[in-house]
């Protein structure tokens, strides 16, 4: 009996195997920088005007403050407080199924493709794009679901299924996504591709021209109709060449570890298969060039922005699968491979076909065993200094900031680059922070180097200078990791008292500041052994403290 797999079938088994994956393999956890866009969602809406000046830092107090993804902070605020934590995460898999629904649709109605490749692709490559998705949903989601917009809008075209009228759609669309994420300028670049591409096709320059201009009105449009007006273009330039090779996601693809494996493949394969495809192409086929250029100038580029910044893997990986029909069309897979492995790319019966179900079921019966066993079906899970959710990449240090939440205590904190966003969001307006994930429109490189040294280094010499630094300048709170050697730095220059202690987190003030309040005793144990979640940290009447005059 064969079994047909069509299209709709192929993506209803993807997503139960993706939901699979999601829950077994990686679980969800609040990415830091989601406090930092619930809180521009809170001050919004709480006082009814936008904010143009930092209110949350003492080191950029009153700073001209460039939200890039303002519109996503609003967005991400409304999904919450109507909908709670549950809708947040069914918000981020509708992202996830709008991202694979085009890549389906690609494939069927440009490519007239079987949804095989698109099942394989996403299967084979989970590791590659997982990484922009494993967390509470971030903005970047947006650019993953506008870059592939972008991209089936243009392969229809390119194919000549669609007129090119239809690519006036791409100036609103790259409006609503300039005003999301800043990562829009991928879908600039991405019609800098296809114009060169045109070019190139064509040997003249003026099949090239609509595209490029299109990219620049986008970029016009941007300017003009975003919060910050045309001062925002300057901003977006000063965000894209920013040294942020400190930042682990933004650090370059290195080729001397394993670590970077996944990405490794990724560029191989996005620089080899165009290659590859061309130097075994069909010396008959005259229309070999026309269909390959322009997505091999898409995966070059790709390769390019993978190979200087990590976090541009995603995309690679996505446009990768999204294109493998053009570079693995079964034409050329007869040519190359023997018959029975060209069958696997045929949408009927085969071993795998008949296997898939079971497959599917194993692994999402799997999945509900996990979230019963954690506890926590649908919900995200705040990891802490305890035990509970060691698993998960980032550690809160719920017992510090719950210190600080219970105290009498006001005044400045310094806090780790990643942890800034958490504390303001809990601390306001009591207390403001030295370095936040803002880093790009908020603070000057000076600042997160200081951070930087202060928190992530082990050379003692560069920690204590930067403990000098920190006791000299008008840091009043430190929270820090029992492991680093600031924390003895600290406490040897006889300046600082420590609060408060875990197996990861300590918290010191400094004793100048301590003298102006009374004496604190916290009342037993600030933790427990509960799992803490998003839902905990995110309650509407303590939202009521972003009601404020100060910008």
């Amino acid at each position: 009996m064969k079994i047909r797999l069509g299209a709709r079938h192929a993506f209803y088994l993807l997503t139960a195997w993706l939901w699979a994956v999601f829950s077994i393999v990686t679980g969800h956890f609040a990415d830091p920088d989601l406090w930092g866009r619930l809180s521009m969602g809170a001050l919004f809406f709480q006082n009814g005007r936008f904010p143009y000046r930092d209110i949350f830092s003492y080191t950029a107090y009153h700073a001209k403050w460039v939200d890039h993804e303002w519109l996503t902070g609003l967005v991400f605020y409304q999904v919450l407080a109507n909908f709670g934590e549950t809708g947040f995460l069914a918000f981020k898999y509708l992202l996830v199924l709008g991202i694979f629904g085009l890549i389906f649709r690609l494939h069927r109605k440009g490519y007239q493709a079987s949804p095989l490749y698109a099942f394989y692709g996403l299967v084979l490559s989970v590791e590659a794009y997982i990484v922009g998705m494993y967390a509470t949903v971030r903005s970047h989601m947006f650019s993953f679901l506008f870059v592939m917009l972008f991209i089936y809008l243009l392969e229809r075209v390119r194919l000549g299924q669609n007129s090119r009228r239809s690519l006036w759609l791409l100036p609103l669309l790259g409006l609503l996504w300039g005003n999301l994420h800043g990562g829009f300028i991928m879908g600039m670049l991405l019609l800098g591709c296809y114009g060169l591409g045109e070019m190139l096709r064509q040997r003249a320059i003026k099949p090239g021209l609509p595209y490029w201009g299109l990219a620049g009105l986008i970029l016009l449009l941007v300017g003009v109709v975003s919060p910050y007006g045309l001062s925002y273009l300057p901003f977006l330039a000063h965000a894209w060449t920013l040294d942020r090779s400190h930042i682990g996601e933004w650090s370059a693809m290195r080729f001397d570890s394993w670590y970077f494996l996944c990405g490794q493949i990724l560029v191989v394969l996005g620089a080899m298969m165009p290659i590859l495809r061309w130097a075994l192409r069909d010396r008959q086929d005259s229309g070999a060039f026309a269909r390959l250029i322009t997505p091999a100038l898409v995966l070059f580029w790709l390769v390019a922005m993978t190979l200087k910044g990590v976090r541009f893997q995603p995309f690679l990986a996505l446009a990768l699968i999204a294109y493998s029909p053009v570079f693995l069309s079964p034409e050329f897979l007869k040519r190359v491979l023997p018959t029975p492995f060209t069958s696997v790319f045929r949408s009927h019966a085969s071993a795998f076909c008949k296997l898939l179900p079971g497959l599917i079921a194993v692994l999402t019966i799997g999945g509900f065993f996990y979230m019963r066993d954690a506890g926590n079906p649908l919900r995200v899970v705040m990891a802490d200094e305890l035990s509970v959710g060691a698993h998960l990449p980032i550690r809160y240090p719920l017992g510090a900031i719950h210190y600080l939440e219970k105290s009498p205590y006001r005044g400045n904190l310094s806090v780790r680059f990643g942890y800034g966003e958490f504390a303001y969001w809990r601390l306001y307006p009591r207390f403001k922070v030295a370095m936040d994930g803002r880093y790009e429109e908020v603070y000057s490189q000076r600042e997160f180097l200081l951070n930087d040294a202060f928190y992530e280094t082990h050379d003692p010499f560069l920690a204590q200078k930067a403990a000098h630094k920190i006791s000299e300048d008008n840091t009043e709170f430190v929270l820090t990791e029992t492991s680093l050697p600031n924390l003895g730095l600290l406490l040897q220059s006889g300046q600082w008292e420590l609060l408060y202690g875990d197996n990861c987190y300590a918290l010191l003030g400094k004793k100048t500041t301590l003298a102006k309040f009374k004496p604190y005793h916290p009342p037993g144990f600030l933790l427990s052994d509960k799992i803490y979640t998003l839902g905990d940290f995110v309650t509407p009447a303590d939202l009521k403290r972003f009601k404020t005059r100060d910008y």
